[in-house]
């Protein structure tokens, strides 16, 4: 469940990007916003994976 959201989320972001630089930015500047916003959602997913493993990091 947690992939498929974020799946989701991660090409909604990438095609708002899309829509709001087209036409005005070069194609280096739309190559590194969809860089960035891949790197944001693999760091959720990792986030996503940790909470699963450790549902309790408070405990030693």
């Amino acid at each position: 469940m947690l992939v498929t959201v974020l799946v989701v989320l991660r090409w909604v972001a990438r095609a708002m990007a899309d829509a709001l630089q087209r036409g005005k930015t070069t194609e280096s500047a739309r190559f590194w916003t969809g860089q960035a916003i891949n790197l944001g959602f693999a760091r959720l997913l990792l986030l996503g994976f940790l909470s699963i493993w450790f549902d309790d990091p408070t405990r030693p």
